[in-house]
């Protein structure tokens, strides 16, 4: 089924160069066949992605991904408030049995990386 997608999906010109019409294959389909286990969810991998940027844990990956599902979420929340109250917003997030804040140094470093 993914080759049959895939197959679909890549078209070939007349000067012999191929496109790729995206999008080619389904998250569900994808994420089936690229996961040992099958069952990565888009929270899932949205918080490993924010695991990715310095100074953000397991902890406060998991929280940011569940105040808002997924990146494009995010990012329209964020767009929605001025630039100079994006930090505050995503600083002010309480995580943990402590619901310690996520702090400005994480909240920057997230929107650096998602937001530029």
């Amino acid at each position: 089924r993914l080759l049959t997608s895939l197959q679909a999906a890549i078209t070939a010109n007349p000067s012999g160069n191929f496109t790729l019409n995206a999008p080619a294959i389904k998250y569900d389909d994808f994420a089936s066949t690229s996961s040992k286990s099958g069952n990565t969810s888009m929270h899932d991998l949205f918080a490993m992605m924010l695991m990715q940027v310095t100074r953000v844990g397991s902890e406060v990956a998991w929280t940011v991904a569940q105040q808002y599902g997924t990146v494009g979420n995010m990012v329209a929340r964020l767009t929605e408030v001025q630039p100079n109250e994006r930090q505050a917003m995503m600083a002010n997030l309480k995580y943990g049995r402590a619901e310690r804040k996520i702090g400005d140094d994480s909240a920057r470093n997230i929107i650096q990386a998602f937001m530029m």
